[in-house]
């Protein structure tokens, strides 16, 4: 990766809207909803801010009062909002969210089409790309064009000038009229990313018709397509972590008080990203025992997020997570 000085430590590219979150029902019984901001990009940025970097983001919402709402809620943030458009075309994404006993979560999505699915590249939002140490990306927004387009232009321009890719796929299954495309594109993506944080299903579901056997040797194949290091989240079972150098596996946190899973995935990979990012030459710092330092801190911040409601909502303070660390194997 380019050591020239740049102006931004992170970009994202995706998808920013409002998740429905809910908190209780009404006395028919329908659930009470509240609005959070999300997407799993901004999720993802706003953990790894936590870390001190600067960060930029790309994308579209409506020009509504929810697109002005998540605009409002990047720049408090300290996000650099100029790559975020306001779509005259579609609504602001809007995700409605069920919840099981357990916290785990299932996504409803009002985007026929959403206003994240109108993103296009503009000379601003290039610069903004070409000015960044490291670009974060998922599927999302390669289910429909213009912002496939946009999103396969961004990778490409990142990786002919050194830039480091990030990549978590977000597969949601609902958002795609083809599950072979959306195999494709979790493919395309690990091939093209220099670190890959995906969850234990959706790495079966990229290589489970082409490698036969379990994760280790999906994980194996997933970093012969090119990334450093792949990290698989498993929810309660904790992550493993793959490289061609070693592996290791640190457990998740025990007696939480789980009551919402939304963007703990996200605040995981943000908390690894943000704190690499803090290095003069991030890829450089991936030996154990870095990684194994920075991981168990992710797995905190991602776990205690569960105790909570929301994504960004949910991400507590870096000292916080500091003093929650020595209570944890």
């Amino acid at each position: 990766m380019s050591q020239q000085k740049k102006r931004y430590d992170l970009c994202a590219i995706g998808e920013i809207l409002i998740d429905f979150v809910p908190t209780g029902t009404n006395e028919a019984g329908y659930p009470l909803l509240s609005a959070y901001p999300g997407g799993a990009p901004l999720n993802f940025l706003a953990a790894a801010l936590r870390a001190g970097i600067t960060a930029a983001f790309i994308g579209e919402v409506g020009d509504d009062a929810f697109g002005r709402l998540l605009l409002d809620t990047a720049l408090e943030l300290g996000i650099d909002t100029k790559g975020i458009g306001k779509s005259n075309e579609s609504f602001t994404t809007l995700a409605f969210i069920t919840l099981d006993e357990s916290g785990d979560r299932e996504f409803s999505f009002a985007r026929k089409p959403g206003a994240d699915t109108r993103l296009r590249l503009t000379d601003e939002r290039i610069d903004i790309i070409l000015n960044s140490r490291c670009l974060h990306f998922g599927t999302l927004s390669m289910t429909d064009d213009p912002a496939l387009e946009a999103t396969i232009e961004a990778i490409r321009l990142a990786r002919d000038n050194d830039i480091w890719i990030s990549f978590d796929p977000n597969y949601r299954a609902r958002l795609w009229s083809d599950p072979t495309r959306a195999k494709e594109s979790i493919r395309w993506g690990i091939a093209h990313a220099d670190s890959v944080k995906l969850g234990s299903d959706e790495l079966e579901f990229a290589y489970d018709e082409i490698i036969k056997g379990g994760e280790t040797e999906q994980a194996a194949f997933a970093l012969s397509q090119g990334p450093r290091i792949v990290l698989v989240t498993d929810g309660k079972e904790g992550c493993r972590v793959y490289t061609k150098d070693y592996f290791f596996s640190i457990p998740a946190m025990s007696g939480l008080a789980t009551i919402d899973t939304t963007g703990a995935g996200d605040i995981f990979g943000g908390t690894v990203v943000g704190q690499l990012l803090r290095e003069e030459s991030p890829l450089a710092c991936l030996n154990q025992s870095i990684m194994e330092r920075i991981v168990k801190r992710a797995t905190v911040a991602a776990g205690l997020s569960t105790e909570r409601h929301g994504g960004i909502s949910s991400i507590l303070p870096w000292e916080e997570l500091a003093k929650y660390e020595t209570e944890f194997p």
